[in-house]
């Protein structure tokens, strides 16, 4: 019944049989698949055979196919069917146009998963060639920038195999630079140049050929805003006698506190860097910091006044340790140097030169005659401070971050903590492994070791804490603990206690042996960050996202002191993009407005609200709207600060506002599954979009305002006609809750992504999914497309931002930017186009941007730019890849005359003739 139902054209019954044959791949199916589509059926179900053949993507099916001899009925679909089946003898004697034309018009109608099969054909086949030939406009002035990664790898790899020279060589100047490094590499290796002036210009460029290009950062740290005055705790560190504490924030801001009346001692102008954290020296009396102006300091720790500093080429990232006599310090610089200073003159002693950069943590051994260091890459490289060289290097299995690393008092054994792997136990002598703390199927989530060096205590994912004695390596204790509980731990040996803080703001206090809890209090009204014990063991320090920071008696729970430090908690972000109003609401019922240039914030704005959920400003940074917990949404002036109106017929409970591109309307979107347009500045009602089944988390707007991209906790996304209502494509990914959309600059693509982290692209044209990238560690927030829109950012729950190049349709790397979950990103203005992001902990960061663009989207106007970056790039490893963008350049320049930008006086040149 069903194969006569498929011959007669019923779709879901020709899939049904389809289906059956890829899943039992027995003889009877494939008889009565064969059957149906070599028997008497009429030219429509064949098309749609062959069409689905391509697009369910299986190689039996496929095979099937092709034994059959089918072939759909219209010439673009014919050709494109023999190619994605393997048919290259039929397709070349359907495609006679030169160029390819009918697989180039065939090719790209295709969906994304027809494509993925052609060129995987290309590949087995050997034919990149045609291929490339197809998917090359015409002639130099068609648009190459629709092209993905792949097909990019497609062309060049086709070129190079039909040596090709001169082609690859005109292509290169238009490539994105990962493909124009390929090309140039095939071309020197040939001994290939090209010809006249410019062979010098090449011959530069090919003898400055990065290794790889990893899209660097522009130099310069990452400028930091706080929140509100303060900022949220990054650590915390008790004196010696514990008598005193200091604190760090994420401001850079150095707190000394007196521990018994619970007042601030001074406060400190840091760096607000990831670099070393602050420590006391054995006198009690100071401290060593790394504060702003490039430079190690030894702080009085009564007065807050500097004694001596020690120099360093940049405080971003620097780290530093102190010897075990307290005599020496040891510090890092950007290009991976490490230098040896007396504490006591600053002096220089030693310095250890070493091509590998990424230094995240030292430490002197006991005897002081020997230092390890840890990389961001998984090196552990440890040091003979006399013989001035390496002794031995340990190389992790998989790319990590070393985070600590301690001595044990004998000198014989070293303990490494990274970011991803368990504690490890290294021989000193060898760099072998001796013993890795672990629980079998189980990754470690945190860990921490004793004030005395002696035992060790982790957290892992199945909610255990095990506790270590490092002489012998033996488990002392394994306690399962609540779920989220442990997101950082602590160990008191002399009391054989561990100490857990938990996501859900709760101290345990758990006894060696015992499975529940001695004491558990409520420390924080949300996730516990810091966790720390003092030496004499009495005293928990715990610092929380509630900007709050405390200290505790460990024996009876009590509180002793709350330390005192205002801020606030970032709930959400808007502005820039084309203005240059940027504002943060915060969990205290205030919006706080920057405007750019950097002039400081304005006084804050309340918007009578209890905590602030959702902000929205307009393009021209003019007018404002809020939502929040506990009341309707209502529109600001940002200049005057005063209400313009108040939005009536929404329930509480707005997620997300967004403005039409010319501030003349507002969406919003909530917990009752409706989308509503008001009109701006006096709120009225004018349209309500329905079709969504449960919350709508997140809204973008196209550019020109025709469309708008709805999210929702349903899994879908919607494509909406702003004028109609109409729904244009509903989308989706894997059901999973959709937390953020975002729209290319130039309308073509929507992005979206959520708690399976996975970013989707799709047409906004019609819906269908071209694309999806990987890479992101966490549940994403927040998505970003840069105004160049090669560049998509995504901001994660666990406060990093991870770099997608929409081009390559590649993952770049991830950032960890915040302490607590990112709430909010936007692009900023001034430099290349520099982006802000917002943290759950109080604090809003600019971060410059990776360099993604093609050669062909660069004009003259960006040398000055790179020249600097490729001579004054504290990186070793970008400066490299600047210098060879620096190299390329003139030769992409050479027949251009371009249009600069205006120049520093008005007598200078505003056209530039390169060449």
């Amino acid at each position: 019944m069903t194969a006569a139902r498929a011959r007669k054209g019923d779709p879901v019954s020709l899939l049904t049989l389809m289906k059956e044959y890829c899943r039992s791949l027995d003889s009877i199916s494939e008889e009565i698949l064969l059957s149906t589509i070599t028997g008497p059926i009429s030219r429509s179900v064949t098309d749609r055979f062959c069409h689905e053949v391509l697009l369910y993507g299986d190689d039996h099916l496929r095979s099937l196919a092709v034994r059959a001899g089918v072939a759909p009925s219209g010439s673009e679909s014919r050709v494109l069917f023999f190619f994605a089946t393997g048919q290259i003898t039929e397709y070349q004697a359907l495609e006679t146009g030169a160029g390819h034309p009918l697989l180039r018009a065939a090719y790209l109608h295709a969906p994304e998963r027809v494509k993925e099969q052609v060129r995987k054909v290309s590949r087995a086949c050997s034919c990149e060639i045609m291929l490339a030939e197809a998917l090359l406009p015409e002639d130099d002035s068609g648009s190459v920038y629709s092209l993905s990664g792949d097909e990019w790898n497609i062309i060049i790899q086709g070129l190079i195999g039909a040596s090709r020279h001169d082609e690859l060589y005109r292509l290169l100047l238009r490539a994105p630079i990962p493909h124009a490094l390929e090309a140039i590499r095939f071309l020197h290796s040939e001994g290939w140049a090209p010809r006249g002036s410019i062979r010098d210009l090449w011959e530069q460029a090919a003898c400055s050929l990065p290794v790889r290009w990893t899209y660097p950062d522009p130099a310069g740290c990452p400028e930091l805003v706080a929140g509100g005055p303060g900022g949220h705790t990054r650590s915390l560190v008790f004196s010696p006698d514990g008598s005193a504490v200091v604190t760090g924030g994420y401001d850079g801001t150095l707190r000394i506190w007196n521990i018994a009346d619970g007042k601030s001692r001074c406060v400190i102008r840091g760096s607000p860097s990831t670099g070393g954290m602050p420590v006391f020296l054995p006198d009690c009396a100071h401290i060593v910091a790394v504060i702003k102006d490039a430079a190690i300091a030894i702080i009085d720790a009564t007065s807050g006044k500097i004694v001596s500093r020690i120099p360093v080429l940049t405080v971003e990232d620097c780290q530093f340790a102190l010897s075990q006599d307290n005599r020496m310090l040891a510090c890092t610089d950007s290009d991976g140097t490490i230098r040896i200073h007396s504490l006591q003159d600053g002096s220089e002693i030693v310095t250890l030169n070493e091509a590998s950069i990424g230094i995240t943590t030292l430490a002197f051994s006991p005897d002081n005659h020997t230092l390890a260091a840890g990389y961001n890459d998984g090196i552990v490289r440890v040091w003979s401070l006399t013989e001035k060289k390496p002794i031995w290097s340990y190389h992790a299995n998989s790319p990590e971050v070393i985070w600590q690393i301690c001595w044990s008092e004998d000198r014989r054994r070293i303990l490494v903590m990274s970011d991803k792997s368990p504690p490890r136990l290294l021989d000193a002598g060898t760099g072998s492994c001796r013993y890795t703390f672990a629980r079998e199927r189980s990754k470690p989530l945190s860990s921490s070791v004793s004030a005395d060096c002696s035992h060790l205590v982790v957290a892992f994912e199945d909610d255990t804490v095990c506790v270590w004695r490092l002489s012998d390596c033996c488990c002392m204790a394994c306690i399962p603990v609540q779920r989220g509980s442990a997101v950082c731990v602590a160990a008191v040996p002399e009391s054989c206690r561990i100490v857990t803080g938990g996501d859900d703001g709760l101290v345990r206090i758990f006894r060696y042996g015992e499975k529940n809890p001695e004491r558990m209090f409520t420390a924080h009204a949300d996730w516990i960050s810091v966790l720390a014990i003092s030496p004499d063991g009495k005293t928990i320090g715990t610092a929380g996202w509630d900007g709050t920071t405390k200290l505790w008696d460990l024996h009876t729970a009590e509180l002793n002191r709350s330390l005192a430090i205002n801020v606030r908690s970032i709930s959400c972000l808007a502005g820039l993009q084309d203005g240059n109003v940027l504002a943060t609401g915060t969990s205290d019922g205030f919006v706080w407005l920057w405007r750019f240039p950097m002039t400081g914030h304005s006084h804050p704005l309340d918007v009578y609200t209890g905590s602030v959920r959702s902000i929205a400003v307009s393009r021209d940074g003019l007018l404002l709207a809020s939502a929040g917990t506990d009341g309707p949404v209502r529109l600001w002036d940002t200049g005057t600060g005063s209400l313009l109106s108040q939005l009536t017929g929404i329930p509480a409970g707005t997620y997300c506002l967004a403005f039409t591109p010319d501030g003349h309307g507002i969406l919003t979107g909530g917990w009752d599954e409706q989308i509503r347009l008001f009109s701006v500045p006096d709120g009225a009602l004018i349209r309500t979009y329905s079709g969504h089944s449960s919350v709508i988390s997140c809204i973008a707007f196209s550019p020109d305002g025709s469309r708008f991209v709805s999210g929702s906790n349903d899994g879908t996304i919607r494509i909406w006609d702003t004028s109609s209502g109409s729904v244009i494509a509903t989308c989706t990914g894997d059901r999973h809750a959709v937390e953020a959309v975002a729209i290319s600059p130039d309308g073509e693509l929507a992005a979206a992504a959520g708690r399976d982290a996975i970013v989707r692209l799709f047409r906004l044209s019609d819906g269908d999914m071209i694309a999806g990238l990987t890479g992101a560690p966490s549940t994403i927030t927040g998505l970003l497309i840069t105004s160049g829109g090669d560049l998509l950012i995504a901001s994660g729950e666990d406060g990093s931002l991870s770099y997608f190049s929409i081009l390559a349709r590649a993952h770049i790397r991830n950032v960890t930017v915040h302490m607590g979950r990112v709430c909010g990103i936007s692009g900023a203005t001034g430099g290349r186009g520099d982006i802000a992001s917002a943290g759950t902990e109080g604090t809003v960061r600019i971060i410059p941007l990776p360099a993604t663009d093609p050669l062909d989207r660069m004009t003259p106007d960006v040398m000055p730019f790179v020249a600097r970056q490729a001579s004054g790039h504290p990186s070793w490893q970008a400066r490299q890849q600047w210098d060879f963008l620096f190299s390329i350049l003139p030769i992409r320049f050479a027949e251009d005359i371009c249009l600069c930008c205006p120049p520093p006086a008005i007598d200078e040149f505003d056209i530039m003739v390169v060449g």
